[in-house]
């Protein structure tokens, strides 16, 4: 067993576990193809998962997905000219990014039932 203490931010997520993420809203634009493609594009982004509908359609995700550091393009508030945003950010985000965690690792698909 070890003996090394757990990080405050690890026990402060850990103790927010089970907690809303963020309070439900709809994402101010679909998550779709096209927003998919240009994002890869501008990335430089080459995986057939994205990018291929025939190669997707045979993956486990039946369909094109997003990647998953797109995320933030349907989560994240819309800026305005103050430097404030029309939302939060999700439970625990503040303490992942100050920690130094800043990537995102689950698909987001455009075709796949709400939820998956």
């Amino acid at each position: 067993m070890s003996t090394d203490a757990v990080p405050p931010w690890l026990a402060q997520l850990r103790a927010s576990r089970g907690a809303p993420a963020a309070p439900a809203r709809t994402a101010p634009d679909a998550v779709n193809v096209p927003m998919i493609r240009r994002w890869c594009e501008a990335m430089g982004e080459r995986n057939p998962l994205y990018l291929d509908e025939g190669y997707a359609a045979q993956s486990e995700y039946g369909g094109v997905v997003a990647p998953p550091a797109m995320l933030e393009v349907w989560t994240m508030g819309r800026f305005r000219a103050d430097g404030s945003t029309d939302t939060g950010q999700l439970l625990g985000m503040d303490l992942l990014n100050a920690a130094g965690f800043t990537a995102v690792s689950r698909y987001i698909c455009a075709t796949c039932a709400p939820g998956i």
